[in-house]
């Protein structure tokens, strides 16, 4: 049974009426064709109701594209912008039709250009002057050297998954194919891992006034003596006292009131460390101490 009033023909916003499909309950549906392509049964009170007008398209399309003479002639990195190209519904962007330096055109969409993820169509990353952008060459020369990825990353000792990482973030090959430096990123296992983080926060409550600890360290005047300020230092003079490395301990100062410095720091248990605190300037009583 077809509906009293046909629709078919009919627009509505950016929807045709095609035709009518069926009836589902009381309400007739019908086959539209939206303004983009894109086809859809829809409900007749919801077409003529006003409550759909587009599958969505009218969101995001821009009816008037930006003016070409604001675009073409200009550069963006390696390209060169010669006309004003589609709009891609799904990247929600214009396109601009480009030439690269080494003569390749391409479209390329407005955001890529004006952000810089794009630089060129691909011709620099092969040349290997450096590497932006997610793709990963197959082969890597430098120095005379011709490896892979998997390759260097096992001359270097670091991971490929590393090693992607710092080609993806355009780290020139000089740069890419060093080793990785002393310091934070060299710690292996979890002991250093853990040195490192006292090391830090020693550092953090001692010289950094937004740290919550620093008023009660660098605050009265807690320093952390110079040779300690870089971590291959400190881990070299911290890791020949007694006790390194053992659990349920942490390093502490011996003068509760000096500096971190060498001969002034042991590694002491929790209790230990409980027992060397400050009196509470209050009662003048120590943390963890009876009543006298």
């Amino acid at each position: 049974m077809r509906p009293k009033q046909d629709l078919t023909g009919q627009v509505f916003g950016n929807w045709t009426v095609l035709a009518f499909v069926q009836y589902k309950g009381k309400i007739p549906s019908w086959h539209c064709r939206c303004h983009c392509g894109v086809e859809r049964d829809l409900q007749g009170p919801a077409l003529k109701g006003g409550r759909t007008k587009s599958c969505g398209c009218r969101v995001v399309f821009s009816p008037v594209p930006p003016e070409p003479a604001a675009g073409v002639g200009k550069r963006f990195g390696h390209w060169t912008i010669l006309a004003l190209g589609h709009y891609d519904l799904k990247q929600r962007a214009w396109h601009w039709l480009c030439r690269c330096d080494c003569g390749r055109e391409k479209e390329v969409a407005q955001p890529s250009l004006t952000h810089g993820h794009s630089q060129s169509c691909g011709c620099k990353q092969r040349e290997g002057a450096t590497f932006k952008g997610s793709a990963t060459p197959d082969k890597i020369t430098h120095k005379g050297a011709t490896h892979t990825v998997a390759e260097w990353a096992a001359i270097l000792g670091l991971r490929v998954k590393a090693l992607r990482l710092r080609i993806s973030r355009g780290w020139s090959l000089e740069r890419a194919l060093s080793p990785p430096e002393r310091g934070k990123k060299s710690v292996e296992t979890l002991a250093e891992r853990r040195l490192y983080a006292i090391w830090n926060a020693m550092i953090h409550r001692c010289r950094n006034e937004k740290d919550k600890n620093y008023p009660t360290y660098g605050g009265r005047g807690i320093r952390v003596h110079e040779r300690w300020l870089t971590f291959p230092a400190f881990r070299e003079d911290v890791s020949s006292l007694p006790h390194f490395g053992e659990p349920g301990r942490s390093i502490d100062r011996i003068d509760n009131d000096g500096p971190y410095e060498p001969g002034n720091v042991r590694w002491s248990t929790y209790a230990e460390q409980a027992a060397n605190t400050r009196p509470n300037p209050r009662n003048g009583r120590r943390p963890n101490s009876p009543p006298s």
